[in-house]
């Protein structure tokens, strides 16, 4: 099964929803772990292992993955940041 159709449309369904979900204790990172989780539970219900999944889902693929996931939930965690707290906070530091 190829992972990037589905990838972009959990993207795009996150993009759809996420003024919604602001209001919530959910987060985009919950979101996607979820999704991660979910992903695993299947390619376990079909019996893949690391031996006999393709090429294309280990070594640098994975790594190039797994890098873009830590820079949208980074950025997408500093997007949220209340400035007015942190200098606040960084002035009682002084």
């Amino acid at each position: 099964m190829y992972w990037a159709p589905v990838i972009a449309i959990l993207f795009f369904a996150y993009a759809l929803f996420s003024k919604r979900l602001s209001h919530s204790p959910i987060t985009g990172p919950m979101i996607f772990t979820a999704a991660g989780v979910v992903v695993g539970l299947i390619l376990d219900a079909q019996g893949a292992t690391p031996q006999s999944m393709s090429l294309e889902l280990r070594g640098s693929a994975v790594q190039t993955l797994l890098e873009g996931t830590l820079v949208i939930i980074l950025f997408s965690d500093a997007a949220v940041i209340n400035l007015a707290a942190v200098k606040r906070d960084s002035a009682a530091l002084r």
